[in-house]
């Protein structure tokens, strides 16, 4: 690459992140005294707050040339489309990387994103989708989920952008004034690529700091004021597997030993949400496939119900019907509360989704069951196992029961391979519980649905 001449002074460099068009390169400036690393650090400060919630250290730069023209300024730039690149290690000094001035109008370096954080705009418009509809009624009735907020006549709105899962922006705003077309144009600040598009739904999550609360609101589940996992009625009776035909033991032994490959292929002292959740799924693959041939596991499988649309971690549906068996949601950052939320609404989507779908199918578009019918839930994080019983009525009450596994599974120290073995016969019986009791509760062969988060 060409360039002119360079003294020891500040200049500006232009980057992109990889997947964005020309017209979205920015400028930062930096001293060819710099590294790459002071370099990332600059290119996070000038992208906050999109790059709030990403490490600088985890960015990858690229020395790329690519000249900015009005005919390509519409263009993505796709990494693998990039013919000249070279990786730039954190420890390069920009003195050798730019030896010369960099050229006008051109981008210099590409930004590539932890695969984690990157998702293409389609991706995003698609997964922003989570109750736009009902955003009139969180303003309406707001006084029942931030009475502390309506004494000042405002409230704050957390706005999660998923599968980041994670608070993306926050909006704090007079509940008074506030509108839709408000909240749009200011999803449009925060997503500017959006704005060109003829045809965008948005949905949103609100109040994600107090997910208990809104739970137990809903459904009742707790007499506490400020309720946790502590409140809920104790799921009793959990029971451990006797593990007594050779597939059983067979597919233990086959846990552990892609447990132990794992801990020698990971950084185990730096467990990141991806790394747990490679955990839970080599837990899950195992004990589903004992159930092969009736069973098998999905994973991000929408589910839809009365409050809204969204995708299940990891989910078990019937060979038979695709019906949902079970559902798993992973815990991010520790937030069990969190996750324990999440998986309340969704088991109790699986329910009513079920219960649409027999009304549907009886001929005479009535309830013939009178008993009860539950379904199952889990969130975990790999080391820690909460598993939760959800029970609906023939009125379409629910009720919940919760307990927490006893123990950990420490992955870092000696004799993991005890509480995994435990963790394991408690999952098979929990799934044998739920597909025993299919046949019963569709007596009238009405497959019924399941599900599992995962936060």
């Amino acid at each position: 690459m060409s360039h002119s001449s360079l003294t020891d002074i500040p200049f500006n460099l232009f980057c992109l992140v990889e997947g964005e068009s020309m017209q979205r390169a920015f400028s930062v400036k930096v001293s060819s005294a710099d590294t790459v690393h002071d370099l990332k650090d600059a290119i996070k400060a000038e992208k906050s707050p999109e790059f709030d919630d990403i490490d600088a250290n985890k960015l990858t730069l690229w020395l790329v040339e690519i000249p900015i023209t009005n005919a390509n300024r519409h263009d993505k730039v796709l990494f693998d489309n990039i013919t000249t690149k070279e990786e730039l290690l954190p420890d390069d000094e920009l003195s050798d990387t730019f030896d010369r001035k960099p050229p006008k109008k051109t981008v210099h370096i590409m930004v590539q994103i932890p695969v984690e954080s990157r998702q293409g705009s389609d991706q995003r418009v698609a997964e922003l989708r989570q109750r736009i509809q009902q955003l009139q009624e969180v303003i309406d009735n707001s006084d029942a989920t931030c009475t502390d907020s309506l004494t000042q006549h405002t409230t704050a709105f957390d706005i999660i952008v998923k599968p980041d899962r994670e608070v993306s922006f926050s909006w704090t705003k007079d509940i008074n004034t506030i509108t839709l077309d408000k909240f749009r144009k200011r999803i449009f600040t925060e997503y500017p690529q959006f704005d060109d598009d003829d045809y965008l739904e948005i949905y949103f999550y609100t109040n994600a700091q107090c997910p208990i609360q809104l739970t137990d609101d809903k459904y009742g589940i707790t007499d506490a004021a400020r309720p946790s996992i502590g409140n809920f009625i104790p799921f009793d009776g959990i029971q451990s597997d006797p593990l007594q035909t050779p597939l059983h033991l067979t597919n233990l032994q086959e846990l552990i030993q892609e447990v132990r490959t794992r801990r020698l292929g990971l950084n185990m002292n730096d467990s990141t949400e991806a790394t747990q959740s490679i955990f839970v799924a080599s837990f899950l693959l195992k004990v589903t496939t004992i159930f092969h041939e009736e069973l098998y596991l999905a994973a991000e499988k929408y589910l839809s119900g009365r409050l809204g649309i969204g995708p299940v971690d990891y989910s078990v549906h019937s060979r038979q019907t695709n019906d949902y068996v079970l559902g798993v949601t992973e815990v991010k950052k520790e937030n069990f509360n969190q996750g324990v939320a999440q998986n309340v609404v969704q088991l109790e989507s699986a329910l009513t989704q079920r219960k649409r779908k027999r009304t549907r199918d009886d001929d005479d578009g009535g309830e013939n069951e009178t008993c009860p019918v539950k379904t199952y839930g889990i969130v975990t994080e790999s080391k820690e196992w909460i598993f939760i019983e959800c029970t609906m009525d023939e009125d379409e009450s629910v009720s919940y029961r919760l307990s927490r596994l006893p123990g950990i599974i420490d992955y870092t120290v000696e004799g993991w391979e005890f509480r995994a073995t435990d963790i394991f016969r408690k999952l098979v019986w929990l799934i044998t519980r739920m597909k025993n009791e299919i046949p019963a509760r569709n007596k009238y062969d009405k497959k019924a649905s399941f599900a599992i988060y995962q936060q």
